[in-house]
Formats: C-alpha cells, structure tokens, sequence
C-alpha cells in the first residue's frame, strides 16, 4: 500500500487536506479517507495519523505529519493502494491520532471493501481514546512516500503477488470515469441503504455518503466558499453583503461572515477606512474623518492634510470641496511688529482706511493703532512726529507772533510798535523783549498797570 497525502490550499506535496473535493486525485485504486473529530477531541493538539489496514491476510501501516489540518475537526486523506488492490479487496482500518508525546488522543476502526479500478470514499469519525486493543498495533513493513519513523530496513514482502507483466496495460484512450457520479464503492459506511437526508455523524446521507458540508443539488460540497457555504449537511448558502467596504467571507464553522476590505479599497463616493466607506479623508491611524477640520482636510477618501496660513495675519480654512485655503485675520489680531490690517501686519498706525507709516503729523502712531494728527495753541511752538509720537518744537526765528517775532520758541517784541495789541502792555522793555506798562495810561480797556511788575491788570 501507499500513501500519498497533499495540502491542497498551500503545500501541494501531500494529499493531507481539510477542504477538498469528494473524489480521488489518484487514477488508481485509492481509498478516501473523510477524517472527522467527536466531541471533546482538540484537534490543535495532534500531531499525526497512524494508519492501519488490513485486508487479503496482509497488514500496512502508515505514519502521517498532520502539520495542523486537524485544528477544525475535519481532513481529508487519499490512499494510493497500486498492485495491493488490484483485485479488489476487503478489511479492516484503523486509525490513530497521536499527540506530539506520542499519546493516542482518538482513534477508531471501520471495515473498508472496494474493487479495484475504483476511487472508495469512507467516513470514519476518531472518538476520544484508543481502540483498546492493548496499544497500537505494529507494522509488517513500513511503506512510505516520505519522512516517516526511522523503524529499521524495510523487509521485502515476499508473499506479495507480483506483477502480471504479460496482462494487457490500460488503453490510456479510454474515456476517464464521470468523477461527478457517485460510484458503487462509495455506498459504503453510515449511510448505505438510507434515504437521503438522513441524519449521520456530522452531516446528512447524500448518495449513500455522509455529507459533512453542505448540499448543493445533487452534490456533497465541502462548504467553505462563500458562494457554496455550510456544514452538517444543509442547503449550501451564498454569502453576501450589502456593504461595500467588506467583504463576504464563509467561516470554518460554515457560516457566513464578512472580512474588512484593505484601506484604500475603492467604494462609491470615497475609499474603505475599517470597513466604512469613507467620504471625507482618513487620518493616519486608519479612521476616518468628516474632512472638514483644518488639521483633518479632504474629500473622496484622500489622506486627511492639516491646513497651514502663509501668513501671520491670514487664517487657515478647510473648504467645503475638502481644499485647504486661507481668509484674512481679523483687523486688530496682534502680530508680530504690530496688529493685524487688512491681512498684513501694520508696524506703523492705521488712518484714512489704511496701514500709514506713522512717522507725519498728519497720521502719527505705531503699533498698528490708530493714527493722530499732531497739532498745537503754543505761540511760536509748532506740532511735530517724533519716534511716531505727537510733540512740539520751536518755530522758525522771525515768525511773526502776537508781539513782534519768534525768537528760540518765544514770542519778542523789537519796539513799541510790536506792542499795539498786546494784553501785557503797550511799552516794548527790548532788554527782556517783552510787551509791558510804565503806567495806566500804557493799558488799554482801562486796565491799570502794575508799575512794580509793568503788566496791566
């Protein structure tokens, strides 16, 4: 006997899988192994398959590595049987689940019957415990098509028919079996002679066989696709979502579920953020954003950017396109060298609608404030912008005041004459250049004269 086992999802080596189809890869005689878990076994803890058969007085044992394909409670495995079986034959399997110890976990034993041009499908179901035969028992010889047990040099099986060279070979023309069709051989096991729909372990009798996924017509699916969904024996489902951001999915338990789409996934109007259709943008975590907030702009599903002013006196904005812009800061938001105007900084003052220097009498100021206008009621003073600040100096010598001439900021008289309308007296003292009295008669409006101090009063 050989025994050839495949990961079909990954590996391809070995015929070793838990989601195949329900026939034979092999175009030889070959056995179907359809390996299931009772209750109570955990499957993640076993770590190979010792398989036994005994059939036409003669024994074969097998070793093989699960690597994992039991941790659902479901595999599959093909026996290739060659020469072995090709006469037919009858007897009994067994079959071991050790743990990575050593330790039979499961184990259990059906009798297996088949012709031999045929591909015999059976169903064992591995219970908690071992058979309880006294221990596994030990192999004649030790067949494998890879790594196995290191159990000595294999003896040669003398008593093994040998080949009938002078038999006609196999016209390889000939028209392959309809592998849709269930054959004779597979009526075997729980559900021979049941009506379909019949309860058997884990499933329901589908052509004599218990399917253990779902039911799709007339055929026995493994229900794992999410166009094909379903264990136990029940109708196969589709999975669908009406979400565009996820994906349907048919879960190992053979319901449907959804998976999240990558981020970025196309949807309508936007791109997928954790299974949503994001419309705004979406932040750096994977979120996703209205796309509205200055630190979180965009639309259509675009990464979130976060809005920066080109100035110190414009404002950021995120538009309502999702576009990042700027707008004018208020008029009197403090700024670096002064206050904000009309989007610039105004260092200077501000008058007639505008930033002006500050530095003229008629708009003095700095700051960015308001400007004034600098002026005086000083005789022989005039207004002045000093440092963008209102003050005074003296006016040019020889400006005519109210006495005579300006003279270093003060008003002076030169004779009498310059004295004609002054309140202080008509008489001109020219040492201290001064309008004053001697007597009454200097004052006009008939004021008197202080003699002592020469004002009139």
């Amino acid at each position: 006997m050989r025994l050839r086992c495949m990961y079909t999802m990954v590996l391809g080596a070995l015929l070793l899988c838990g989601g195949c189809s329900e026939e034979c890869a092999s175009e030889l005689p070959a056995i179907r192994l359809e390996v299931q878990l009772a209750g109570g076994v955990d499957g993640a803890a076993l770590a190979k398959l010792v398989i036994r058969l005994e059939a036409g007085g003669k024994t074969r044992v097998k070793e093989a590595a699960l690597n994992g394909a039991l941790a659902d409670g479901q595999t599959s495995i093909e026996l290739v049987l060659g020469s072995f079986a090709g006469q037919g034959y009858s007897g009994t399997l067994e079959v071991r689940a050790r743990t990575s110890a050593g330790k039979v976990a499961a184990s259990a034993r059906v009798a297996v019957a088949g012709a031999g041009d045929a591909c015999n499908v059976v169903n064992i179901t591995l219970a908690s415990g071992d058979l309880g035969d006294g221990g596994p028992p030990q192999p004649d010889v030790a067949v494998s098509d890879g790594p196995g047990p290191d159990r000595g040099k294999p003896k040669l099986d003398r008593g093994k028919p040998k080949l009938d060279k002078g038999k006609p070979k196999l016209d390889k023309g000939t028209p392959k079996p309809d592998k849709g069709k269930p054959k004779p051989d597979q009526k075997l096991g729980v559900c021979v002679g049941k009506a379909d729909g019949t309860a058997c372990p884990y499933g329901k009798c589908l052509n004599s066989v218990c399917c253990t996924g779902c039911v799709k017509g007339k055929s026995c699916l493994t229900g794992t696709s999410s166009t094909s969904c379903g264990k136990g024996g029940v109708t196969c489902s589709t999975c669908t979502t009406s979400n565009p951001c996820m994906s349907p999915k048919c879960a190992s338990t053979g319901k449907c579920t959804q998976m999240v789409k990558p981020i970025g996934s196309t949807c309508s109007g936007g791109k997928c953020a954790n299974g949503t259709c994001c419309k705004g943008c979406i932040t750096s975590s994977g979120g996703c954003s209205t796309g509205s907030a200055i630190s979180s702009c965009g639309k259509g599903g675009v990464a979130c950017k976060t809005c920066k002013a080109n100035s110190e006196c414009n404002d950021p904005i995120c538009s309502s396109s999702g576009s990042c812009g700027a707008s004018t800061s208020p008029n009197g938001k403090t700024c670096s060298t002064g206050k904000c105007y009309k989007g610039t900084c105004c260092s200077g003052c501000v008058g007639n609608y505008t930033c002006q220097s500050g530095t003229s009498t008629s708009y003095c100021g700095k700051g960015g404030n308001s400007c004034k206008k600098c002026t005086t009621t000083k005789e022989c003073r005039k207004a002045v912008c000093y440092k963008q600040g209102c003050t005074t100096s003296a006016a040019p010598n020889g400006t005519s005041c109210s006495e005579g001439k300006c003279q270093t900021g003060i008003c002076k008289c030169g004779s009498s004459s310059d004295c004609k309308s002054s309140k202080m007296g008509l008489v001109c003292f020219t040492i201290s250049g001064r309008c004053g009295c001697k007597s009454s008669n200097d004052c006009l409006y008939n004021r008197k004269c202080n003699t002592k101090k020469g004002y009139c009063y």
